[in-house]
């Protein structure tokens, strides 16, 4: 079988989760490295919702994106894309075909406004 070539379409910024320590109060502090340009296969601006939590008019967007196997993104790093920032979603998933093997990174994203 012919080897199937994919087009980077667009770039992101991936702002790598750095923190690991805790503030005067036990919390864990949030710290990001600097972006670094990462190349994507697309962009699934996915759905929004708003949830139904009382006192609180939040919009919740989870978009997904698609780029080459073996990406750097990590659990807890955050991704500028087309001028928003989101949180990375979990683990990235690799997609990989039963006969044609890697093909590609899946990395689900989540912002919250309100």
């Amino acid at each position: 079988m012919a080897a199937l070539t994919r087009e980077i379409t667009e770039t992101v910024q991936r702002y790598p989760y750095t923190g690991d320590g805790e503030d005067t109060q036990g919390n864990q502090i949030e710290e990001f490295g600097d972006a670094v340009e990462i190349g994507i296969y697309a962009f699934d601006p996915g759905g929004s919702k708003e949830p139904g939590t009382g006192g609180r008019d939040a919009v919740v967007s989870e978009p997904t994106i698609y780029l080459p196997f073996g990406s750097p993104f990590k659990a807890h790093d955050e991704c500028d894309v087309r001028g928003h920032r989101y949180s990375v979603e979990g683990e990235p998933a690799q997609w990989v075909h039963p006969r044609r093997g890697p093909q590609g990174d899946v990395v689900k994203l989540r912002r919250v406004n309100g």
